[in-house]
């Protein structure tokens, strides 16, 4: 089949472009020819396509001449803001589209008036979707019959199919044994191996390693993990270090809470915050790791439509931390690959990551286990299984 994939980008940054990026590469290896059209193609940012719906008849216009001059099969929107083209198709060009709904993006353009009339038109002329999660799924059908709109969540309830994120699953890497420096200063960032930097006190034996990927936002429940970690220090050990991994501004409010929070609670010499890092360096915190922690918070338009970073962890050996009220608690098999906790609970967070570092309750084979479960090419098989069917009902 000829596939074309719309979406901002595929460089593995964030959750949209890693998603897309190893769909694409596994489509390719099972034979399909595949096309983007991405933001290197001169497209608007998916955030303006929300702020500025005006511009998606143009875009619709563009898009169009493409699927022509390449004799497109299936369009697949990876990216949910971009769906506010469909409206602006020619129907026989509708007929094509599959959009996956990842998570928030699903379900904010229903709560913003300036694209609800829209969304409500692409979510009932695309004829497939991807859902990441029963809960994304979820959440979409609950807010349009919130809205009374019952025929179009009827629609999505037959038409949409739940396929869990993948992940490429790597060899076996050893962990990597980098002599770290002194201990940074709070906040500053470095590559996160050098979070090793906090030694624990004699006899203590090695620093556990905790990292949190994904950015300082309230979504990421960065404060969470800090309180936890504050109570797992208390009463359990102060032989740990934990690497927050992620763009963020300095100057936001959120950010500023968090520096607040580490200095409160005595943490400067427990915690880096390391920015931006680079695949090579991600992959390094991966290796080093001996638990990810990312207790994520869930709200009406913000939430975690499943957690591919959770896998991403598994895939290491790296048994994790996350919600039980999202998508994510489906990317986590609870006791196995990590635990479920509520993130507003730091005492449950502070156990089970007694559980995890101390006790060693969670087998390295077990989350490569589970990891494999969701590999990139089951992924991409399961979604090649809903290109036939849609083709089938051209």
């Amino acid at each position: 089949m000829n596939i074309l994939c719309l979406c901002e980008k595929t460089d593995g940054s964030d959750g949209w472009s890693r998603y897309t990026g190893d769909l694409i590469k596994s489509l390719k290896a099972r034979g399909h020819t595949t096309y983007v059209l991405d933001r290197k193609s001169q497209i608007p940012k998916p955030l303006q396509m929300l702020t500025r719906p005006f511009l998606a008849p143009f875009f619709a216009w563009r898009l169009q001449k493409i699927v022509n001059e390449l004799e497109i099969d299936i369009i697949h929107i990876t990216v949910e803001p971009y769906a506010l083209i469909v409206p602006f198709l020619p129907k026989r060009i509708q007929k094509k589209v599959v959009l996956t709904l990842h998570g928030s993006y699903a379900v904010r353009p229903l709560l913003m008036w300036q694209t609800r009339w829209l969304a409500y038109q692409y979510y009932k002329r695309i004829p497939r979707f991807i859902a990441v999660s029963h809960y994304t799924k979820k959440r979409v059908i609950e807010e349009l019959e919130k809205k009374g709109k019952r025929n179009i969540s009827s629609h999505i309830e037959q038409h949409a199919t739940v396929i869990h994120n993948g992940v490429n699953i790597r060899p076996f890497l050893p962990p990597l044994h980098i002599p770290p420096p002194c201990p940074p200063p709070m906040g500053e960032v470095l590559p996160p191996h050098f979070a090793k930097a906090s030694r624990g006190k004699p006899g203590e034996g090695k620093v556990k390693t905790i990292i949190h990927v994904g950015g300082i936002k309230p979504i990421k429940g960065v404060l969470e993990a800090l309180a936890g970690c504050a109570i797992y220090r208390d009463q359990y050990s102060a032989n740990f270090h934990l690497s927050i991994i992620g763009r963020f501004d300095p100057h936001d409010a959120y950010v500023q809470k968090v520096r607040a929070r580490i200095a409160d609670s005595r943490l400067e010499n427990h915690v880096t915050l390391c920015g931006f890092v680079s695949e090579s360096e991600l992959q390094q915190a991966y290796q080093n790791a001996d638990l990810l922690l990312l207790p994520s918070r869930t709200f009406r338009n913000t939430f975690e439509g499943f957690g591919l970073v959770f896998l991403e962890a598994n895939a290491y050996g790296i048994p994790v931390i996350g919600p039980g009220d999202s998508g994510a608690k489906e990317a986590i098999k609870e006791g196995v690959s990590g635990y479920h906790v509520d993130p507003k609970n730091p005492e449950a967070v502070a156990e089970q990551m007694h559980r995890i570092l101390d006790e060693k309750h969670i087998d390295y084979n077990a989350c490569r286990r589970w990891a494999k479960e969701h590999s990139a090419e089951k992924m991409a098989g399961t979604t090649e299984k809903v290109y036939q069917s849609l083709r089938q009902g051209l």
